[in-house]
């Protein structure tokens, strides 16, 4: 940009200065302005509910790895389901019946978009390829967990039957979880 249109663009805008605002400029500027002040308060709000949500998916996983590790200890074996929880990952490692190790992982990844939630998580096993995909449902009577292949809700019972299926080799709770699970293929 040259001197001379910066000049010329410093004028036009100081003659802009000097024009009447009519009344639906000033309605404009209020809306703005309203808009504005208001976006911190929808971004916070969607913020607590989407922290409500992977809260609970975190103690759906917490809760499910205590009661196995409780069975195995009941038991007296001396194999316990590890955990390791980051930010935005959650990972389980055990051993198999043949002593192979076996995961699960539980990768998030979910922000704020205009005050709504965006994005998701996904489960992922050391048996298959396929994956159980997830989105946040934030709104309403609390936040829950919907699984978009299905549009079932992710409940305890489906997260007990993740831990049967990868790490106690059940054929039941593999056959519960086969409708719930995703490939590329399925996009």
């Amino acid at each position: 940009m040259t001197t001379s249109d910066r000049a010329a663009e410093t004028s036009e805008t100081a003659e802009l200065g000097r024009v009447e605002t009519p009344a639906w400029a000033r309605r404009f500027a209020q809306r703005v302005t309203h808009i504005q002040e208001a976006i911190p308060d929808i971004e916070m709000e969607a913020e607590a509910r989407v922290d409500g949500a992977i809260s609970l998916l975190w103690s759906l996983l917490d809760t499910a790895v205590a009661q196995a590790n409780a069975a195995l200890a009941d038991a007296g074996l001396d194999e316990r389901i590890a955990l390791h929880r980051g930010e935005d990952e959650y990972r389980l490692q055990g051993v198999g019946w043949a002593g192979e190790l076996r995961s699960i992982a539980v990768l998030m990844s979910v922000r704020i978009v205009g005050g709504h939630a965006s994005g998701g998580a996904r489960i992922t096993t050391s048996g298959t390829r396929a994956r159980i995909d997830l989105i946040p449902h934030t709104e309403g009577a609390g936040p829950h967990w919907l699984i978009p292949q299905t549009a079932h809700e992710l409940t305890a019972h489906v997260v007990d039957d993740l831990l049967l299926s990868v790490f106690g080799d059940d054929p039941g709770a593999t056959g519960r979880l086969y409708p719930l699970y995703s490939t590329d293929q399925d996009q």
